[in-house]
């Protein structure tokens, strides 16, 4: 499975605020420090607030910072968190037809393939891809 460039930006992200202990890094500093877009650093940190990992604060001396720290948030949770799709076929999606179930059937083995990998992914944590 891929993952998007949206999960990668992300976990350079997390790395980079992890370095940081717990300084607050604006979404320009983190933009700007790692090389990337800002407005896709704009949009992943609104996510991963959203989803419990990281603490913003506006004002002067505001900023992001982790919510909690790099070893508990596992690569797996970030990939859950910004994967747009992690269905590997499009019978996988809510209300998805499978135009081969009559003669194969995918499904269990994919399901099985992707809780594989998403158990890999959760045995990383962000402290563990730290230099």
């Amino acid at each position: 499975m891929r993952l998007t460039v949206y999960t990668e930006y992300g976990l350079h992200a997390l790395v980079h605020l992890a370095r940081n202990d717990g300084r607050p890094q604006t979404a320009r500093n983190i933009a700007d420090a790692i090389g990337l877009p800002l407005n896709h650093v704009v949009k992943i940190v609104h996510a991963l607030r959203r989803a419990g990992y990281l603490d913003t604060a506006r004002g002067r001396i505001g900023g992001t910072r982790l919510a909690c720290p790099a070893s508990a948030i596992t690569v797996g949770d970030v990939v859950r968190v910004l994967e747009y799709r992690l269905d590997l076929m499009a019978c996988f999606r809510a209300g998805g037809f499978c135009v081969v179930s009559s003669v194969a059937d995918c499904h269990a083995a994919l399901s099985g393939a992707l809780v594989a990998y998403l158990t890999v992914l959760d045995g990383y944590s962000i402290a563990d891809l730290l230099p």
